[in-house]
């Protein structure tokens, strides 16, 4: 994304309607099997037995208006995943963040390919060095370098030029060596001088935007060879005792603007650049090669997951099942899944207070359930009317449930999740010398119903402003679509 908001051509009406008929189905418990594993996620986990209890028992209620019902009891667990703080990710804009993120995203900071390298042969390094020094300094380990975009020196087409940003083009190069001598000079420029504080590099930015992209699916996916080769070739420069493994990340393939990914099947009957891009692209990488002649050179495949303007976090579920079904489609091979740019209320659609918690909250949830390793939150400081409808600084209630999510999940593993007459248990453990802890978080995709518990099982819930409060101790607590934490 970008922090200014931008024109667009309008998408024939025909692909709104397909658009639409897609994400329906990916939402629906009768759709693909990678689609509904993506919407419920894995359902066994360990019984939750705490110090104060069991929770135990089974549900027969759906309404907290009506009955009560037990939490089910979790079978073997089947999972048993660890929680790792390069989940929490984030785009820092502006000012200081007052939370400390597992990753940073450079996207938006001054580090285009654009800016660091404005002119043939001369870098700039100095805004990179800054963000990574400003990271540090507020306890971020973890960077991920988005390679992108085409300096208009550099562009094949250089009258194609992006507004926010008049010295970069979404055009190819016109000559790819511009492109791999940029990657060399940047790879070892973070060797040399960064101490590989930049863990991974994206290869482009919303790729299926012609906003970012109007090269072909082809050419994107031969740059990302490029890119794999480059990186893993200066990836062998570090020293022996210092071996670093660089991560190349797929360029990010968004949901925005409504352009969800089509199949391969509805795509060889058009042409439409945006929802074909996906199904295009990765059936490209497939026949590309990269460092040491590897079949599909990328570490991990990324996505922007945002929904339209109106979307909730269970939409942002189908989209990822939208996601999982293009790559099982294109026979990808198992990679993790980032989704590196993540808000709501996109095109000024402002979501605060309490929805702003639920949504932040859930963000974070869903993909620890859906396995997607890592959620860039887009962004710290104040965007650009219109842009996004969650803004994260220090005064918002976002920035609180960020906090205090992380602060739950921290160290955790996952085992698992149940859904029980419309709440869904998640089930963790925190390890802690030689004690383990298990704990659960509770939601309701919509609706509020009414749980049993031990009396004496800590329950706690987020306030307005995203922080934890413990709730009175009782025999019932009521679940809604805001998380709560019992255990």
């Amino acid at each position: 994304m970008s922090r200014i908001k931008s024109s667009r051509m309008r998408q024939p009406l025909g692909f709104v309607l397909v658009a639409g008929l897609v994400l329906s189905v990916g939402a629906c418990d009768g759709g693909s099997a990678s689609s509904a594993s993506a919407v419920n996620g894995p359902t066994s986990a360990a019984p939750l037995t705490t110090s104060t209890g069991t929770l135990t028992g089974g549900a027969t209620a759906t309404d907290a208006s009506t009955a009560t019902s037990s939490l089910t009891p979790l079978r073997t667990p089947e999972v048993a995943r660890p929680v790792r703080d390069s989940l929490f990710g984030l785009h820092a804009l502006s000012g200081t963040p007052t939370v400390t993120a597992g990753s940073w995203r450079l996207w938006d900071s001054g580090t285009q390919w654009a800016q660091l390298n404005p002119a043939r042969g001369r870098y700039n390094w100095s805004r990179l060095d800054d963000m990574v020094a400003k990271g540090r300094g507020l306890g971020v380990k973890d960077f991920i370098l988005v390679v992108g975009l085409t300096p208009r020196w550099a562009s094949s087409r250089p009258s194609e030029v992006l507004p926010w940003s008049p010295s970069a083009s979404p055009a190819p190069p016109k000559d790819l060596a511009y492109f791999d001598q940029y990657v060399a000079a940047v790879a070892a420029h973070n060797r040399t001088v960064l101490g590989g504080a930049i863990t991974g590099f994206q290869v482009w930015n919303e790729a299926n935007l012609s906003m970012f992209w109007t090269g072909t699916p082809q050419q994107m996916a031969l740059m990302t060879a490029h890119v794999d080769r480059i990186v893993k070739a200066e990836d062998a420069r570090y020293p022996t005792s210092a071996r670093r493994h660089t991560l190349v990340v797929a360029p990010s393939i968004t949901t925005r603007r409504g352009s969800l990914p089509l199949g391969a099947a509805s795509c060889s009957l058009v042409r439409w650049h945006d929802a074909c891009f996906a199904s295009r692209y990765l059936a490209a990488l497939s026949k590309v090669r990269g460092a040491g002649n590897r079949r599909w050179p990328v570490d991990v495949f990324s996505a922007h997951t945002y929904p339209t303007p109106q979307g909730s976090p269970n939409d942002r579920v189908a989209m990822i099942g939208l996601f999982r079904d293009r790559l099982r489609e294109a026979g990808a091979p198992s990679r993790p899944l980032w989704d590196t740019e993540v808000n709501y209320g996109f095109a000024g659609t402002v979501i605060s207070g309490s929805r702003a918690v639920q949504y932040l909250a859930r963000t974070y949830l869903d993909s620890v359930r859906l396995n997607v390793s890592r959620a860039y939150w887009y962004a710290w400081g104040p965007l650009a009317p219109g842009l996004a409808g969650i803004t994260m600084d220090r005064r918002t209630s976002a920035t609180g449930a960020y906090a205090t999510v992380q602060g739950w999940l921290r160290g955790s593993v996952f085992r698992g999740c149940t859904v029980n007459s419309g709440v869904r248990s998640c089930a963790f453990t925190l390890t802690s010398g030689s004690s383990v802890r298990p704990f659960r978080v509770l939601w309701t995709d919509s609706g509020v119903h009414s749980v049993a518990v031990n009396a004496s099982v800590a329950v706690w819930r987020m306030n307005s402003r995203g922080r934890a409060v413990r709730a009175p101790s009782a025999t019932t607590v009521r679940v809604g679509p805001t998380p709560i934490k019992i255990g």
